[in-house]
């Protein structure tokens, strides 16, 4: 039986299901399946050693396209 791996953020009010971890991939990705409350995000930011790609569902939001902020509708 695999257990479901799913973290809650109160204070975000945001949900993060582990669907692969870097483990399950051989250290190559890990996939997260992400669900935000209604104006929940977080700040733009950026990391020295990955890189993310986020493909979202429903809903809109607001996000970096190249060098400025376009609202994004799915």
């Amino acid at each position: 039986m695999i257990m479901e791996r799913k973290i809650y953020n109160p204070i975000q009010q945001d949900q993060v299901i582990f669907l692969k971890t870097h483990a399950d991939a051989d250290g190559e990705y890990t996939l997260v399946e992400v669900e935000l409350a209604n104006g929940g995000g977080v700040g733009l930011h950026y990391h020295k050693t990955y890189s993310e790609k986020f493909d979202f569902l429903e809903g809109e939001m607001l996000g970096p396209v190249r060098k400025s902020l376009h609202t994004l509708s799915a």
